[in-house]
């Protein structure tokens, strides 16, 4: 219709608003319409198939949302070695407001609340949220059953 609306010559275009809005009511009323090319359209499956891209998109979304929230809370140990030559501890981080980011050295972990399984020994903890100053310290893990680290975040003041 656009490009009949736009040809140079004026005996190939609508000849009149009449013959464009009789043509835009049949588009939208689901009818065929014949566009440029001479091949007939039909619109009648138009307003479904954009319900089901939407449909599918919200679907999408909230599994990718679930996944990462359930990727983000199991136990995720922050170095891999030989197993029975290193020992593990527990660190239970949890920040004020939640769902800042967790790095132990230098590596994303996740988001708090978050419990992980790092080796034992010193480790570089940083915190960093959105809108807040990051927290960063060394912890020194030993053979307690869990270690809680609770951080409250400082928010950056607006300029």
């Amino acid at each position: 219709m656009i490009l009949k609306c736009l040809r140079k010559k004026p005996e190939e275009r609508y000849s009149d608003g009449g013959q464009l809005a009789s043509a835009l009511r049949a588009a939208v009323g689901g009818r065929e319409t014949a566009v440029a090319g001479g091949k007939a359209v039909s619109t009648k499956y138009a307003v479904p198939a954009l319900l089901l891209v939407l449909v599918l998109s919200v679907a999408g979304g909230a599994w990718y949302y679930v996944s990462l929230r359930d990727t983000v809370s199991r136990v995720v140990p922050s170095r891999v070695e030989e197993p029975g030559t290193v020992k593990y501890s527990a660190l239970d981080v949890n920040s004020s407001p939640p769902g800042a980011r967790v790095f132990v050295d230098g590596d994303l972990q996740g988001m708090t609340p978050l419990r992980l399984r790092p080796t034992q020994g010193k480790h570089e903890v940083r915190l960093s949220l959105t809108g807040y100053y990051e927290w960063e310290a060394q912890v020194d893990l030993g053979e307690e059953p869990a270690t809680p680290l609770s951080v409250t975040l400082v928010p950056m003041e607006k300029q």
